[in-house]
């Protein structure tokens, strides 16, 4: 059994008890309704080995009912490798792509935002258009709860809210 220095701690709700400990736990670090049935697609998919990047490696510790990760090096996480993914595919099922197709509409991106945003993203020129297109979905989707873009400044540059804890994301250079 791995150390589990990095926890998340779970709260095992009454909700959860029909779960084993290790779905339970997957279920509260994607804080997902256990009710939606494709949320627990998502969380089922969060537990099989292959969701992980190549090298990386997954364990649950039962003392402390929650996951770990470890990377390549050796470090331990906390937080599943791409979690980032599975809460973005949960955010746009809850309205956030009708969102970003509203934005769109409204203000559409000029080709030469979506030709910087792509360079930020790290898109090659030649890479597909389907992959540009994620270029062009990334001016149009929300900002993160209290942040604003700061249009008046020469380039967009997306703050924080006003005090962030030191070590938050300083400002973002935005293609927009």
């Amino acid at each position: 059994m791995e150390p589990a220095t990095l926890t998340v701690v779970v709260e095992v709700a009454p909700l959860l008890e029909k779960f084993s400990p290790e779905v339970a736990a997957a279920v509260k670090q994607l804080n997902v309704d256990t009710a939606n049935d494709r949320f627990m697609k998502l969380v089922d998919d969060l537990l099989r080995a292959e969701s992980l990047p190549r090298g990386w490696t997954a364990g649950f510790d039962a003392e402390q009912g929650a996951w770990w990760y470890k990377d390549k090096a050796g470090q331990l996480h906390d937080k599943h490798p791409v979690f980032d993914y599975y809460t973005g595919a949960m955010f746009m099922d809850q309205g956030g792509y009708a969102q970003l197709k509203a934005s769109a509409k409204e203000r559409p991106p000029t080709a030469d935002e979506v030709q910087q945003m792509g360079v930020y993203l790290g898109i090659k020129q030649d890479e597909d258009p389907y992959i540009w297109q994620v270029a062009q979905m990334a001016l149009s989707a929300p900002l993160p709860p209290g942040w604003f873009a700061d249009r008046a400044a020469a380039a967009a540059i997306l703050l924080p809210p006003a005090g962030a804890a030191d070590g938050a994301a300083p400002g973002h250079q935005a293609g927009c």
